[in-house]
C-alpha cells in the first residue's frame, strides 16, 4: 500500500527540523533573559525606595517648593502675601 502524498509533505527535513529548534531555543533562552533582568531590575528598585519620591519638575516648581519650606500644601492654609526685601 502506496502512502498518500500529503503524508510525505508534511514531514519536516532534518536540516530544517536542527534549524527551527535552534530558533525555538534561542528565543526560550532571551525570554528567560529577560525575566531574569526584569526580576533583578526589581530587586534593586525595591531595595532603593530613595529613587521614588517625588521631585518638582521645573525649576519654578522647585522654587515654590522652596518658598514654602518644602512641606505639602494644606487646602485651609490662608495665602502668604509677598513682602518685598529690605
Amino acid at each position: 500500500m502506496v502512502r498518500p502524498r500529503t503524508f510525505q509533505a508534511a514531514r519536516t527535513e532534518p536540516k530544517n527540523h536542527a534549524s527551527h529548534e535552534a530558533s525555538a531555543r534561542l528565543k526560550g533562552t532571551m525570554a528567560l533573559l529577560g525575566v531574569g533582568l526584569a526580576i533583578l531590575a526589581f530587586l534593586v528598585a525595591i531595595d532603593r525606595p530613595q529613587w521614588f519620591h517625588i521631585r518638582p519638575a521645573t525649576g519654578t516648581s522647585l522654587a515654590m517648593s522652596h518658598a514654602m519650606g518644602g512641606k505639602a500644601a494644606d487646602k485651609n492654609q490662608q495665602p502668604v502675601k509677598a513682602t518685598a526685601p529690605r
